[in-house]
């Protein structure tokens, strides 16, 4: 049984009821999640969205629920998988989802309020196309 809320529920509340160490928690909480699957099983999370990971603020862990769709074992997406992560971050940090074309399409950096120089870099990496972030996950 998961304990917490469902991350969708925190992002309703307003992207400033977390920190930004509660935020990189969850997305390195996220990543050692996939990387488990990846290595682990080779396979792919298809249902993953915000509603599906609850976050317990008193343990300050994630719980990941719904695991009814994966893909087929040697069937692993890892760019698509670190796209729904990096999706996660950008909400989780400027409060509104990324544009329906992906982070990487952005022009320019989101401005995030009151983040810090850490988080807005992070976003400015993931946010761009041929960034080393990006290219990482693709074998």
């Amino acid at each position: 049984l998961a304990t917490g809320q469902p991350l969708d529920e925190v992002l309703r509340e307003g992207w400033e009821a977390l920190t930004e160490p509660e935020v990189l928690s969850i997305v390195h909480q996220l990543l050692t999640v996939f990387v488990a699957l990846h290595e682990g099983l080779d396979r792919s999370y298809f249902d993953f969205q915000p509603r599906n990971v609850f976050w317990d603020r008193s343990r300050q862990a994630i719980t990941v629920v719904d695991w009814n769709l994966l893909s087929a074992e040697g069937r692993a997406d890892v760019q698509a998988d670190l796209d729904a992560v990096i999706a996660v971050l950008f909400r989780l940090t400027t409060g509104a989802a990324p544009p329906a074309s992906g982070v990487s399409t952005l022009s320019a950096p989101p401005r995030v309020h009151d983040r810090s120089l850490a988080i807005q870099s992070l976003l400015a990496d993931v946010a761009a196309p041929g960034s080393p972030q990006r290219m990482s996950a693709r074998s």
